[in-house]
């Protein structure tokens, strides 16, 4: 078929768009570090989708399908991680509208060892 032909090229694309998606993040963790950690966050969950359209370059080519069983772990670690990051914006968002400032020292949990 004509379709899965086309489905390795699809993740190799998806793999440098997830590469420069990691690097942009990592560049803006640098960049907040003292304020948030959340860019990390998204850096990893990043890294493993990038690992993961790796591995379907790998098999939808027929050259492996070694990292099969890790790519279903790091699926399971990328979702858990957007539940936390998703849940670490909701909290901001109800920190912000219940103190009316948008002051980071007024949220809590946002700055690194702040609790």
């Amino acid at each position: 078929m004509v379709l899965n032909l086309l489905i390795p090229y699809i993740d190799a694309f998806s793999f440098l768009l997830f590469l420069i998606g990691f690097f942009i993040a990592v560049r803006v963790y640098k960049d907040t570090k003292s304020e948030t950690d959340i860019w990390l966050l998204i850096a990893i969950a990043i890294l493993f989708q990038m690992i993961v359209s790796f591995s379907n370059v790998l098999e939808w080519s027929s050259i492996t399908s070694l990292l099969d069983a890790a790519e279903d772990y790091l699926d399971i670690g990328f979702s858990m991680i957007w539940i936390y990051i998703s849940y670490k914006f909701l909290y901001m968002g109800n920190s912000i509208s219940s103190s009316g400032t948008t002051s980071s020292k007024k949220i809590k949990g946002t700055k690194r060892g702040e609790k």
